[in-house]
């Protein structure tokens, strides 16, 4: 889908080069190509947040639907502080109290739900 590969220029851009988690990365692009309403919604996300580099068939199917979760409840100006503070974050552990910093939680499931 066009939309969905011009989302992941976008991100590349903001992010200076950076797409990892890959459950980010692919779930934003997910949310902004609209491809949440064309999609079955899980009834619990549960899997996502364990692929934060590799692209496993869990991230596409759960993380468009969280990020438009974080949005819907956060706001939009959030999600863009998360993706440009990548460009220095070099680790796992970074970005999950970088997230922590941006969201006041840490990435965990029940943050996620309805």
């Amino acid at each position: 889908m066009i939309k969905h590969e011009l989302a992941h220029v976008f991100f590349k851009i903001v992010s200076q080069f950076k797409y990892q988690p890959i459950w980010l990365w692919e779930g934003v692009s997910l949310y902004l190509a609209g491809q949440n309403t064309t999609r079955k919604k899980p009834e619990r996300l549960k899997g996502f947040l364990e692929h934060y580099d590799d692209h496993a068939p869990v991230v596409y199917h759960e993380s468009g639907f969280a990020i438009e979760y974080i949005v819907k409840k956060h706001g939009k100006v959030k999600l863009m502080r998360l993706i440009k503070s990548l460009k220095d974050i070099k680790s796992k552990e970074k970005f999950k109290k970088k997230f922590k910093d941006i969201y006041g939680f840490l990435p965990e499931y029940k943050y996620f739900q309805d």
